[in-house]
């Protein structure tokens, strides 16, 4: 009687730890906060300074403003957006297409109770506002955010907006800060980039994919009076680069970051 009862016990606390595996979570920290998030070995990366994106964490520290909100495009599954919350921004605007990455995006900020500064969008961005693009099976072998578009009716469906539309219908105002990285889409921006332009004090951190562009000659040109429309950095934000060598960096990387700054 004994025995059979101690082997429930064991069994119990087995699938017990089973379980508790399956739903493990990981943590993110920031600036001495300690974000609960889903278990991936990215944050791994993410909590060695040196190792993710250092430039990144430096410009969210230097522009972040607490009177100020964040626009994210391409939020992915939180990183940048616990950035942002880690060093006090009013309000974030979280944007992300693919839905399988938005509900985990969606988990995170729930977890950590980060709604009430957190306003999650399941958009995508582009040329156009009311279109329906189908994502498609992941490009690359870690299931990260970048999937292939399909015009076929198959994958998942998601609605898209123009930046300059999905500002206006979210009402979205007083920011400073707007984060872009959308995996080779940012070319189809041009418009929007524009419309910014004429935002004072505003800070872009503008992610471009150079492999990801199928023409990229014809991208660079189509992005070419949109950038010079503002005083282009490099990722760290220390020097002034000219358009000919934004040119000569999309030559030479897959993906790089700019800092556009709005002219007075």
């Amino acid at each position: 009687m004994f025995k059979a009862i101690l082997k429930k016990i064991r069994l119990f606390n087995f699938c017990r730890g089973i379980k508790r595996f399956f739903k493990s979570r990981d943590k993110a920290y920031i600036n001495g906060f300690c974000f609960d998030v889903n278990s991936l070995s990215f944050w791994y990366d993410f909590n060695r300074s040196d190792r993710w994106e250092p430039a990144t964490r430096f410009f969210y520290r230097k522009y972040t403003h607490p009177n100020k909100a964040i626009i994210d495009i391409g939020a992915w599954i939180g990183p940048t957006v616990f950035l942002g919350y880690a060093n006090n921004a009013k309000k974030i605007y979280a944007v992300e297409a693919d839905p399988i990455n938005y509900s985990v995006l969606k988990a995170n900020c729930h977890h950590n109770l980060l709604l009430d500064k957190v306003h999650l969008i399941n958009n995508c961005v582009y040329k156009v506002s009311d279109q329906v693009i189908y994502f498609g099976t992941p490009l690359t072998s870690d299931n990260s955010s970048t999937k292939s578009f399909t015009s076929a009716d198959k994958g998942y469906k998601v609605l898209t907006k123009t930046l300059v539309d999905l500002i206006k219908e979210n009402h979205i105002d007083d920011f400073n800060i707007v984060k872009i990285d959308i995996e080779g889409s940012e070319i189809y921006l041009t418009d929007d980039l524009v419309y910014l332009s004429k935002i004072k004090g505003l800070h872009i951190l503008f992610s471009l994919h150079p492999c990801f562009w199928e023409n990229k000659e014809q991208a660079l040109t189509d992005l070419k009076g949109a950038l010079l429309l503002y005083k282009i950095y490099n990722a760290w934000g220390r020097n002034l680069l000219s358009y000919d060598e934004v040119v000569a960096k999309a030559s030479q990387c897959d993906i790089f970051e700019l800092i556009l700054e709005t002219k007075d």
